[in-house]
Formats: structure tokens, C-alpha cells, sequence
């Protein structure tokens, strides 16, 4: 493995971040506490074990994430954390390759809140829009659960849906997205009948 250094510390973090100890997670793969422990000392000094193959795809599944993303050869990953602005359009730029995506500028009005920030500027520095970023996704599946969503934010907000009668409808519409897989050209399977349902 070219950069142990990079696997082990990305390991580590993801253990950490599940609330692993290393003795749980070297149950879980089959290795002790001490096998982890020496794979996580990389971290510091590259000088640790490197796990065997069968190893790295035992500490990509029970940790929950790509053998690419523990090597860094992937930043956006299930369940994955963002930590900056270059991590969401790196994820962006990861999601554009598998539905046609288009990325562009709006202005919005200002909040109540930014135009009393700007109540003591002179005339000639006041603005009266703001700049957005805007990512739209061109997929009819996923509008129309977007579509749900909105139509149901209203209602879990005026009190008509309880909080977890709305995160239970959500729920249910994520899972139906699950039935759709996707590859790379912009394809599109139902995993009902494993025919192409769409393509962009």
C-alpha cells in the first residue's frame, strides 16, 4: 500500500468517529487490539503493520466506508463527514459523474438579519442581493422526492405532522430511492425488475 501513513490515519479517525475501541474493532475483522494498534501506528510514524488485502476490505466494511476513501483516493463517501468547502465540491464534482448536474450563480434578497448588518454602511456599500451557489441535479426520481419533501416540510412545521411521523415518511421515501442504482455513464436500474428505468 503506497501511503500507510494516509490508510492508518483515516482508520483511525473513521474507529473513532464509529466509538470503536481498538479491541471491538479487531474482533470484528478477526485481529487483536495489538494488530490494530500496530496498523494505526502508521499515523505517526509509518512504521507499523500493513494489513493484508482480506484485512483492508474486513476494516472497509465494518468501518463503513470505501477501500478509496480509507486509502484517500475518494473524499466523498457514505457517511462521510465535510469538513470544508473543498470536500462538498469534490462530493459535487463525484455526484456529476453519475446524473447530469449543473452548477451556477443566483442572488437571493437578504435576510432580515444581514440587512440590519448593514443599516450603518453608506448607501454606496449596501447590498441589496446576495450571491448563491446553485447545484441542480437533472433526474426526475430524485425531483420528485424533492418535491415530496417540500410539500412536507410545511406541514411537519405547522404541527399537522408530528417530527417523527414526518422523519418516518422521509424515511420510507429514502428507502424506495435505494431500489435505483446507478453506474458511472448516467444509467439508471430498478433493482425490482434489473431493467434501465432511466437514463439522462
Amino acid at each position: 500500500m503506497d501511503n500507510l501513513v494516509e490508510f492508518a490515519s483515516r482508520m483511525k479517525i473513521q474507529r473513532e468517529k464509529l466509538g470503536m475501541t481498538q479491541a471491538q474493532l479487531g474482533e470484528k475483522i478477526g485481529v487483536s487490539a495489538q494488530t490494530i494498534s500496530a496498523y494505526e501506528k502508521n499515523v505517526f510514524s509509518g512504521k507499523g503493520k500493513a494489513p493484508t488485502l482480506d484485512k483492508v476490505i474486513s476494516l472497509s466494511k465494518v468501518l463503513g466506508v470505501s477501500i478509496d476513501n480509507l486509502c484517500g483516493m475518494e473524499t466523498c463517501a457514505k457517511g462521510c463527514e465535510m469538513e470544508s468547502l473543498r470536500d462538498i465540491v469534490e462530493c459535487l464534482f463525484r455526484i456529476s459523474r453519475y446524473i447530469q448536474c449543473y452548477g451556477g450563480t443566483k442572488k437571493r434578497g437578504l435576510t432580515e438579519e444581514e440587512a440590519m448588518e448593514q443599516s450603518g454602511l453608506p448607501d454606496e456599500l449596501q447590498e441589496t442581493f446576495v450571491p448563491m451557489a446553485v447545484f441542480t441535479l437533472d433526474n426526475r426520481i430524485l425531483a420528485k422526492f424533492f418535491d415530496t419533501k417540500k410539500k412536507l416540510s410545511p406541514l411537519r412545521n405547522d404541527g399537522t405532522l408530528t417530527k417523527e411521523l414526518y422523519d418516518t415518511i422521509i424515511e420510507g421515501q429514502l428507502a424506495n430511492l435505494e431500489r435505483f442504482k446507478i453506474q458511472e455513464n448516467g444509467y439508471l436500474y430498478s433493482l425490482d425488475d434489473d431493467t434501465e428505468v432511466y437514463h439522462e
